[in-house]
């Protein structure tokens, strides 16, 4: 994340086709089971944590 230190919708798509193409690495594979998991912090308690995370939301 050079420069901008966002992900936008390129990046996304040049990720899931090198994934379709070689299979997904075990660090994938975590990411995508870490994915599928209820999040460990509630989106209030993130709020309460200092105010600018739901400013984007």
């Amino acid at each position: 994340m050079v420069g901008g230190g966002r992900i936008v919708g390129h990046d996304v798509e040049e990720f899931v086709g090198v994934v379709a193409r070689y299979g997904p690495s075990a660090d994938v594979q975590r990411l995508v089971a870490a994915a599928g998991t209820v999040p460990a912090a509630p989106r209030l308690n993130i709020a309460r944590a200092c105010g600018c995370c739901l400013k984007v939301a």
